[in-house]
């Protein structure tokens, strides 16, 4: 997606033109990924020293996940169930009752979950922000990377910010790092299994949606 790319202020200088074949190309892209996956890397290790070894957490993943295949397996049968007769609207209505259920026990688990894992979203915040904090003192103000696009211009208050000049495909530290961190993290998580299932992460952005509805309403 990034053409990462080092920019030069004057390709006629010598000792500049000599930079460019010593120097690694992409060093502070490079850089940046790295450290966002090492800090993912770490993020985890501490998560399973302190959290996902406990026979709490063992618990509630483990009732979350029972909890998603039953609530799938409920509103595929309400669904599949046939509303044209008075039997069926019956059968249906209590299919929908059912994975109605198991939404409300899945989102009362997903809660549960996460002020368990509160202590170690603090600490993995505070890790994530200090590297953030090292990075920024290295590279501000330069472009580490290259987009291939003029992002949109919501976006270039982030992909652009403290960079100078008007080159809007010029990529900030910020803006890399932010992505980096989101991807590797997500990613890290699924490919050793403490993901949390689809269907929770719906049902629990569902229920952030309609807590905030309410609160318009009010």
């Amino acid at each position: 997606f990034f053409h990462f790319a080092l920019k030069m202020d004057d390709l006629g200088d010598d000792s500049g033109v000599m930079d460019s074949f010593t120097r690694p190309l992409y060093l502070e892209a490079w850089t940046i990924v790295l450290v966002s996956v090492g800090s993912a890397l770490f993020c985890e290790a501490l998560n399973w020293l302190v959290l996902y070894r406990t026979s709490t957490y063992k618990s509630l993943a483990e009732s979350l996940k029972r909890t998603s295949k039953r609530l799938e397996s409920a509103k595929a049968a309400a669904a599949a169930a046939s509303p044209t007769s008075s039997k069926g609207k019956q059968a249906s209505s209590s299919k929908t009752k059912k994975a109605d259920r198991f939404e409300r026990t899945m989102q009362e688990t997903s809660r549960d979950l996460s002020l368990v894992k509160l202590k170690s979203t603090v600490v993995m915040t505070v890790t994530l922000s200090l590297m953030y904090g090292v990075l920024s003192a290295s590279y501000d103000g330069m472009p580490v990377a290259r987009l291939p696009f003029d992002p949109p211009g919501f976006v270039q208050g982030i992909s652009h910010r403290g960079l100078v000049g008007e080159d809007m495909r010029d990529c900030s530290m910020a803006f890399l790092y932010m992505l980096c961190s989101m991807s590797f993290k997500t990613n890290i998580q699924k490919a050793l299994g403490f993901a949390p299932p689809r269907a929770a992460q719906t049902s629990m952005a569902d229920s952030i949606i309609n807590a905030a509805e309410k609160a318009k309403t009010r």
